[in-house]
């Protein structure tokens, strides 16, 4: 397989990223079986004219190509010198890690407190807040030994991830954020997550029936308006064959039809009364001035 120089990120590091760019390099030397070469267990054989040792610097400039290929072209010069893997790790690490540095993690801090979800996805706001445990958890490393203590001391920080996470929600997942805290023992934040993405993917799906059903409505609703209608039988717009005066006779409330002979109307008063009623609930509504041109 061709080794590539540009493997280990397309983000390169350019001083501000280190805790990404790290991870993601570690990661990615490790998968090639080459992380010997940052750790320092890989070391260069003491003859340097052996055969051991040229295939040992060949894989040291390797990965050393790795590690500034993902640099900007700023940071690569200040390191690009160095003559091993393992030297340019240490000093990218001591020059922009941030290890027990009080003031990015009281920034951190703060940063989790003002993270809200603020009318975004579930999906967004939460990967907003692990990524900044993970930086969090770089700063403040905390070395355990005692199965018992490190037991507590996780489900400890599990509690304080998931109220944070759930105090962050919309107002109108407060529903499931009331499930969540009344389970007992309390979800670990990833079953938190899983739990809350859930319901919010239900009610994202059950907001897009209702747009659905409304636009049919209105659609519906256009397909009837007067301004629509025509009839087939006098050409006339606002209505349809089904109440078209010229067809059908005039009512009585109608100027035409109080010019109307009395031959022409129906001798029976409940009749005339009857058709007015018929065809004025066919039209939905009273007829404007407009109507009276049919």
């Amino acid at each position: 397989m061709q080794e590539t120089s540009s493997l280990i990120t397309p983000e390169r590091l350019d001083g501000t990223n280190y805790v990404e760019w790290s991870l993601n390099a570690r990661n990615k030397i490790r998968g090639r079986k080459r992380w010997g070469y940052i750790s320092g267990t890989k070391a260069a054989p003491s003859n340097k004219k052996s055969e051991e040792y040229e295939e040992w610097e060949d894989e040291n400039c390797l990965v050393k190509s790795w590690l500034l290929d993902a640099m900007t072209k700023d940071i690569r010069s200040l390191f690009l010198r160095l003559s091993t893997a393992k030297e340019i790790w240490e000093a990218v690490k001591n020059t922009y890690s941030v290890d027990q540095d009080a003031s990015k993690a009281y920034q951190l801090h703060c940063e989790v407190f003002s993270v809200r979800q603020n009318g975004g996805s579930v999906i967004s706001y939460f990967g907003k807040l692990q990524k900044i445990w993970q930086e969090l958890d770089d700063i403040d490393a905390c070395i355990m030994e005692c199965a018992n203590d490190i037991a507590i001391y996780t489900t400890k920080v599990n509690s304080e991830w998931v109220y944070k996470f759930l105090a962050g929600l919309d107002p109108h997942l407060d529903g499931v954020r009331g499930r969540v805290l009344s389970t007992k023992p309390l979800p670990d934040i990833q079953a938190a997550y899983a739990i809350v993405c859930s319901k919010a993917n239900r009610q994202d799906a059950m907001l897009g029936e209702n747009i659905g059903e409304g636009t049919v409505m209105a659609s519906r609703k256009m397909t009837i308006s007067k301004k629509d209608q025509k009839c087939t039988h006098c050409n006339g717009t606002g209505h349809t064959v089904d109440t078209c005066f010229r067809l059908h006779g005039y009512p009585e409330w109608h100027p035409k039809g109080k010019k109307a002979s009395h031959k022409e109307a129906s001798s029976d008063p409940k009749a005339n009364l009857a058709t007015t009623l018929a065809f004025t609930a066919k039209s939905e509504h009273p007829y404007s001035g407009e109507d009276w041109q049919w």
